[in-house]
């Protein structure tokens, strides 16, 4: 009998320091501020993911759900998921055309938004509402903007080179550089959804560079050449240009000969932008009306935390590898975290103007997302290892 109620008062006792464990883990857990559990109901959340047989795939809990079976995993026709987290926008082949498609998540029901032959869709950009995709077709000499539905017709909305683009936060204007190739004939232009109207507004923008709205959307940021029809012999320059709608305008920074990537802040008017020479490539930070050299590490893409206190900069290596730095943007401290080796759709995505609309930031601010030739990784924000998601040669997050 003793024995049995010694027995009896081990399991007791056992089951209940493992309960109390669980709790002063988990307590620790939710009071530890890099962890964030709190807010943070998953350790990993959702992301989509793009095979390298064209398998569109969803990473959710744990289990793999596949959309979609006929996805490109090549170009820039990659994924994107809506604002709203509801739908997938993707590029796939069909027997005669390459279409633009959107399909629902929580149904698989899927419509072509674009379908023609032998003209690619690329580099698309939902609206915040998630009600329209704009996106480029015949190598980026063609913008359209389709309803996410299709149950309007196409609206063309630039030709010519390729255009760089920004929707304003209410979703109704899409901001565009359009004929960014050279100095002479760019443009700086609007496309008003509502009143289907295209409006151009500058015509003095710099070679390449993507315009971006304020957080308010009264305003914008534009790389500017003041000199476009100057003569041949100028040398160029890349102006770093705040412009607001009722005509006030402010020169945050002169870069000279430069090509610039602008990436403003998701909270206040702060704005980041890397600033590529011959010779170098520098990250610079504007804020509180003074401008700051964050970093000088060659930096490839840069990226704001959703929190705006952080932006991942990511960095290539010689032998192939790539890596993050984190950068604190009050104290300008560096973090190095761990390299890898990007897949050629990755690296090649992430450098490109408009590559801001898909940042490697969870919503979370725990994970940066990214993509090798065979598995998509994430890698902790406060450091420490790169961890394995599951397959795939692109991906982003779920919102």
């Amino acid at each position: 009998m003793v024995q049995r109620l010694l027995v009896v008062l081990i399991v007791v006792m056992s089951v209940s320091i493992a309960v109390v464990g669980t709790l002063v883990w988990t307590t620790m857990r939710n009071s530890a501020g890099d962890m964030q559990l709190r807010a943070t109901p998953k350790l990993i959340p959702d992301w989509v993911g793009v095979t390298a047989d064209g398998t569109l795939e969803l990473h959710r809990n744990g289990t793999v759900v596949t959309l979609r079976n006929d996805a490109l995993p090549d170009g820039y026709g990659l994924p994107v998921v809506s604002p709203d987290g509801a739908y997938v926008a993707f590029a796939r082949v069909t027997d005669t055309t390459i279409a633009l498609s959107v399909v629902r998540i929580a149904t698989g029901d899927m419509v072509d938004v674009y379908a023609q032959p032998g003209s690619v869709p690329l580099a698309f950009i939902w609206s915040p509402n998630s009600q329209y995709i704009a996106f480029l077709v015949d190598g980026g000499n063609i913008t359209y903007v389709a309803r996410r539905d299709g149950s309007t017709p196409l609206a063309q909305v630039a030709r010519g080179a390729p255009s760089y683009m920004d929707w304003r936060p209410d979703s109704q204007v899409l901001l565009l550089h359009a004929g960014g190739i050279g100095r002479v004939g760019g443009m700086i232009l609007t496309y008003d959804v509502v009143r289907d109207t295209v409006t151009v507004i500058s015509n003095d923008p710099a070679n390449f560079q993507a315009p971006q709205w304020n957080n308010r959307g009264d305003g914008y940021y534009y790389v500017a050449d003041p000199q476009p029809l100057g003569n041949p012999n100028d040398v160029p320059r890349a102006v770093i240009t705040q412009q607001f709608l009722d005509g006030r305008s402010q020169i945050i920074a002169d870069e000279g000969q430069a090509t610039v990537r602008l990436m403003h802040a998701p909270q206040g008017d702060a704005l980041a932008y890397i600033a590529a020479t011959v010779d170098t490539r520098v990250l610079r930070i504007w804020r509180n009306q003074q401008l700051v050299t964050l970093a000088d590490t060659q930096p490839i893409a840069a990226f704001w935390s959703p929190d705006a206190r952080r932006i991942a900069v990511l960095v290539g290596l010689d032998d192939g590898q790539a890596e993050w730095h984190m950068l604190d943007v009050e104290s300008g401290q560096r973090q190095i975290l761990a390299s890898f080796v990007p897949s050629d759709m990755y690296i090649g995505y992430i450098r490109y103007f408009d590559a801001y609309a898909l940042s490697p930031w969870s919503a979370d601010g725990l994970w940066l997302l990214m993509a090798t030739d065979t598995v998509v990784q994430g890698q902790p924000a406060a450091g420490s290892a790169v961890v394995p998601f599951g397959r795939g040669v692109f991906a982003v997050w779920m919102p």
